[in-house]
Formats: structure tokens, sequence, C-alpha cells
């Protein structure tokens, strides 16, 4: 479920093929822990294990006092040999254990790793590739392998709607069981599916457009469904994590307003909810698309028991609970992660995922007949970096493996038209792979974006990056558990402050225990200090006034908010009033995103999500100037007079606001496949800044899972 949360937030992503793509340079002394994730980049990123293998042998080299980040890298020379076939794996294991001997989990890894060499296993588990991303050309997500093996289930995004759909493993052919469009107000989206034990049925989590009410819902293959479990109000949620073997009920997971969360058995018959277990989620928690960071369950092949991960702040452990006699057994008890728990289909055997030994890897635990723990602990697999386990079934299994890079690139441009005078060229700023939604300056002299990766300091960062030189500056936002990929990320007209909405954590100025957890956010950047302002719209999108002392959201149709009204407001922070400056006529219609104000504050573009085009208002009058059906992400000229977007996931495309003609220019022969997600143009006309995004999703089996020794 860790994946789900990583592609929830990328519903507009589509498919499409990934080729590796070179580092770029740095324009400042590289640390150890720098150069260490630039060796993991081409380890893992570009399976460039060579090129690997040089860099770790760099960092032990230049920064042999920093034993912690040494002691990492030449564990990865051996992870990097093995992969490559060399005997030499085994001796930089040996390496690791001689030189290292107080970095404890390097070296229970090395160990690991030694013992399966020294004793020269050979392979049991045989591995079989199921479903590609950028082979298939489908977007299929959240999925779990058919009992019967012949089918794989998950959820398909795309432009047209958030669906349940099938890949047959026989004819190789996709299906879809739920048929819902993004357009109409009466439909609405899909998650979880989980199979029947017959592999005729599907149960899933549904949401509607109109009220936000929660459900489960079941469906024959055919499409035709019936809703089992409905929720009373939008604050809640329900999924089911497993039906029981005789499919006249299911086990799911309640989510309340007030974050408890509830394990339960809902009938598949009348639709009662037999409560079984409860524990508390943090206050500042954000359950979406589940609640799978912080519980997660897995009914046991007989129905008798489950198995649970629950966390406690970054620590996970492993629970069974007999669901008659409500007994309850820890399984694990250490300061690690342990998650993903699955059954194995003879019962007699727990496989899950941990980072105990500083890796995520793939370890298993033999169970007693009454839950209880059977025996030591032991290693499948190592290298699960990237790895998310589906449901174990008699035919195998199954785990979805999902590597993204997102970076920035600046592109020249004709000052008047936007067409391309040059090649796109990757930002000089390290680490790269998770660095997205540039945004210029009002002066033209700087880029601020977001930048995901925790190799300084753990949480999500603003960077404002110097376009003429200079040391980049970096603010972490403060919130422990922030979600959103800050899409409005957005300068003041003056340059002094930077602003964007998101959720809060208990760390967060203003924040308090009554409160709808998602805020503005405004970033003062003399002096990095951080403002907030509580908003009554989650999930919204936004802009700011010209003067700074207002924004703008939307009042989104389909149960994002009590209101009958559906339209753009105008929230004034000095009088904490409220205007709308664009309405509806369909009030029960409505989304707004990527909101985004013409460099003179006259304008106002967004994307309409309902009629899944931009559309541009004049802000004084609310008249619409013009629509552009099928486009999103506007970036202004610095004229006003063309607004640059995209369709999907693919190219450059200028659109003119006066006669409404459109033109499109092709980089794909300067960049890697992949998708470009978001623009912006500089105020002097002369370049472009977009984030580019590549990456893996692929699913794997593994069969004969548990060695015949064990």
């Amino acid at each position: 479920m860790k994946t789900r949360k990583r592609i929830f937030g990328i519903l507009c992503f589509l498919t499409f093929c990934v080729f590796s793509m070179v580092g770029s340079s740095t324009s400042y002394q590289q640390t150890a822990g720098e150069l260490y994730e630039k060796a993991v980049y081409y380890e893992e990123a570009q399976g460039d294990l060579q090129k690997a293998i040089d860099l770790y042998k760099k960092v032990l080299e230049q920064f042999p006092e920093n034993r912690e980040v040494a002691a990492k890298a030449q564990l990865h020379i051996g992870l990097c040999y093995e992969k490559l076939g060399h005997k030499e794996a085994v001796k930089a294991y040996e390496l690791v254990v001689q030189n290292f001997a107080d970095q404890k989990e390097p070296v229970s890894t090395a160990r690991a790793r030694l013992t399966e060499l020294l004793a020269k296993k050979t392979e049991k588990s045989v591995y079989e590739k199921l479903w590609s991303m950028q082979e298939d050309k489908v977007l299929l997500e959240a999925q779990s392998l058919s009992p019967d093996g012949t089918k794989l289930l998950g959820i398909n995004v795309s432009g047209k709607g958030q669906n349940v759909a099938y890949k047959d493993l026989k004819t190789q052919k996709f299906k879809f069981i739920t048929n819902f469009d993004w357009k109409s107000v009466e439909h609405g989206w899909t998650y979880s599916p989980v199979w029947s034990p017959d592999s005729k049925h599907v149960a899933f989590n549904f949401g509607g457009f109109k009220d936000g009410i929660k459900e489960i819902r079941i469906a024959e293959l055919n499409g035709e469904s019936q809703t089992v479990y409905r929720c009373k109000t939008p604050y809640e949620d329900i999924y089911p994590c497993g039906w029981f073997p005789d499919s006249r009920s299911l086990l799911a997971i309640h989510l309340t307003k007030e974050k408890a969360i509830r394990l339960g058995i809902v009938s598949t018959q009348d639709g009662d909810f037999e409560l079984i277990y409860e524990t508390k989620g943090p206050s500042d928690a954000n359950f979406k698309p589940d609640a799978g960071e912080y519980f997660e369950a897995n009914l046991s092949p007989d129905g008798r028991l489950v198995v649970f991960s629950k966390a406690d702040g970054e620590i996970m452990n492993l629970y069974v609970l007999d669901i008659a006699t409500k007994a309850l057994y820890t399984l694990t008890d250490t300061p690690a992660k342990d998650e993903e728990p699955k059954w194995a289909p003879d019962r007699k055997h727990i496989a899950f995922l941990s980072n105990r030994t500083g890796n995520k890897a793939l370890w298993a635990v033999p169970i007693e007949k009454d839950g209880s723990l059977g025996g030591q602990i032991f290693l499948l697999r190592d290298s699960m970096q990237h790895a998310n386990l589906l449901n174990w079934t008699e035919h195998g299994l199954p785990y979805e493996n999902w590597v993204s890079f997102t970076d920035i690139f600046v592109l020249p441009v004709d000052s008047k038209t936007g067409e391309p005078t040059g090649k796109p060229k990757q930002l000089e700023y390290w680490p790269t792979g998770d660095n997205l939604n540039p945004v210029f300056s009002p002066d033209g002299k700087y880029l601020a974006f977001v930048s995901n990766l925790e190799s300084r300091e753990p949480g999500r960062r603003i960077v404002v990056f110097p376009l003429s030189g200079g040391e980049p500056r970096s603010f972490r936002v403060p919130s422990s558990n922030f979600r959103g990929s800050l899409f409005d990320l957005r300068w003041f007209s003056d340059g002094s402050a930077i602003g964007f909405s998101g959720n809060a954590t208990k760390e967060t100025p203003g924040w308090h225990e009554d409160m709808n957890p998602y805020m503005m956010f405004k970033l003062t950047l003399d002096t990095g200090e951080w403002q907030t302002w509580e908003l009554d719209v989650p999930w919204s999108r936004t802009e700011w006034r010209k003067d700074g002392n207002a924004f703008y959201y939307g009042e989104n149709g389909g149960g994002e908010s009590d209101s009958h009204k559906v339209g753009i407001i105008e929230r004034d922070l000095t009088t904490d009033s409220k205007r709308y400056i664009y309405q509806m006529e369909n009030e029960a219609d409505g989304v707004f995103r990527a909101l985004r104000c013409s460099r003179d504050y006259t304008k106002l573009a967004f994307y309409q999500g309902w009629g899944n085009h931009i559309e541009v208002i004049d802000i004084k009058s609310g008249e619409t100037l013009r629509k552009f059906p099928g486009y999103t992400s506007p970036a202004w000229s610095p004229d006003g007079k063309f607004i640059m977007a995209r369709i999907g996931m693919a190219g450059l495309h200028v659109l003119s606001l006066a006669d409404g003609s459109k033109k499109q220019y092709d980089l794909s022969g300067h960049l890697p496949q992949g998708g470009i997600r978001f623009f912006d143009w500089s105020p002097d006309g002369s370049q472009v800044a977009f984030s580019f995004m590549f990456a893996r999703y692929t699913t794997h089996l593994i069969r004969d899972v548990i060695p015949a020794e064990k």
C-alpha cells in the first residue's frame, strides 16, 4: 500500500516507456552522502553496476572517516558484484564485516549474504514477470492476483476515469469491470480491489463524486455491482482487504473522522459491520488513499486469523489476531519497520517486508496453528527496496516494483511565440531524482521548486535556486507527514515569499487537534519564517492575489465541500472575508486545479476537471475569455497573450488567447521517454522550466517462496 500512496498523487500519469538518464553535474563539492546517492542512482535507476561500483569506491577513498556511509558503500560494492555474478562479492562482504564492526546494519546484511553465497545454495525460487507498464501501455495500480492465477486485478487511472480492471494473463488482454467517467458527477473513483475465493467477483472501495460518501461494492467480472456497505458521512472511509472462504463476508478497515482505525467483518448479505479490533491512528494522520502507512491487515486462508502491521512512530510490528477468541499474539517487537504481512496459502508462514538489516528485504516467519510464533524469522530475499507485496496465492507471491525519477529541465524559447530555440538541459542541482514543479521568481533570477529527497534532512523541502550561480537555499516544510505534490507552489508578486497548500501535522505552526488538517503555507524568504491559515476545502489548488493579502481557491463540486456553490473564491486574509470571482452555472459540477494568474494579475487560468479543459477568466468581472479543451497545467507568457500547456504527459503546446490557435512542439528527441508534468514561463519569456518524470513499474511473481528445508 506504500506504493499506492506514491502513485495516488499521479492520477493523470499515463503509460510510457522509460530509458535511463545521465545525472547532472554539481556546481559545488559533493558530500559523502551525495556521492553515495549518486552511486545508488546508477545502481538502481540506470542499472550501470560497474559505474556504481566505481562511485562506491570513491566514497571509500574520499570519505573514510564517515564510517556510516563508507560501510554502506562497501556493502553495495558486494551487492553489485553479486548481481554481476562476480566472485569478488564474497571479498566485498568480508571487508564489511572486518572493517566496519561498529556499523550494525551493514554488517548484519553482509553476514546474511555471506551465508547465502558460501553455502552455495541453488536458487529455488522462480521469478516470472506478470505485467509492465512500459510494455503493456496500461497503468494498473493497487494490484492483486486472482486465486486461480489467471488474472491480475488493479485500478486503471486514465483521462477517462478511475476504474477497476484486470489483465487476463492467458490472452494478455485488458478488460474493465467498472466504467466510471471523470466528467459524470453521478460517478466516482475506485480503489483497493480484492478477489473473491472463486475468482469470479471483486470487492472494491468506491467514492462518489457528488457526495463524497465511501462504499464497499461487489462486482461480477461483467461489471454488474451492488453496494454492501455505505459510510454515513464523507469524513469516513472503508475498504476491503480480504474475503472469507465462504464469500459471505469481507475483512475490511473502517477509518473514522476521529482517526480511529477499525478492523471488522462486513457481511456481503446484509452489510452488517462487526468490529473485531480497533486502534487509534496519530491525530495528524492522513489516510489517503488508505491507512497503509499506519495499519495493514491480511486474512488467513482458513478465515480464522488476521495478521496485521501496526505503526508506533517510525516503527511497525506484526501481530496475529484470533477472530473467535480475540487472542492477540505478537510476532515481532523490534525497532524495525516490519510491514505488508501476507499469509502463505498453507497458513504455515507469513511473509513480510522489513528494513531490520538496513535494506528493505523479504522475510518470513513460521506460524503455529493457533497463530502464535512458530520459530525463527528468516531472510527470503534481499534487495526489495522498491517492492510492495501483493496477495500470496498457491501460484506464488506477486510483488510490484515501482521506481520513478522526476527532475527539472530548462528550455530556451522564443520570447514572443514560445517556440523552442535550443535543447532542454537538466538543472544542475544535486541530489537528482525527486525534484519537481519549478516556478520562476518575479525578477527571473531564481527558480523555486520542491525537493522530496531526504539526503540532508527528512521531509519535503522548498529549494530556491539562483540561475546565475551561487549556492541554493533550502527550506524544510514544517509538516512531518506532508501530503500533496505542491502543484500550487507560487511566488508572491514582490518576490519576498513563497506560498502553497498542503496538509498540516503537529509540528506545523497553527495546528490544533480539531482542525481540518489542510492549510495554506507562506514562507518568508528573508527570515525563513512560516505562516499558515486553515482551509475549509480540502485538497484544493490555490493562487495568490497580487498584494499577497488574499488567495484564490476552488470550491469544488462532488462532495468536497458542504457548500452548494461551486466556483473560485477569493479569500482576504486581512478581513477573512470571502467572495466568488467565478461561479459555475451547474452547481453540481466543478473541480478546479492548476490556478495560475497572468503576470499582470488581471487574468486567471485554471484546469476545470469535469469539463477537461483549461479555462481563462477575467479576475475583475469573472467573465470567461477562452476555453481550451483537453489541455491542463497552464503557464502564462510574460505578455499574457499565450498559455503554455500539455495534453496527457507529452509535448509542449502553446495556445493563443487571441484566436484560440494552438501550436505543438515535440521534445521527444531531446529527452528520455517519459512525461512532462509542469511548466513555468520565465518573466522575460526567454526560457521555460518544467519537471519531467520517467519511471519503471512492473509486477513479478515469486514461485516456491519458502525453501524446502523451511
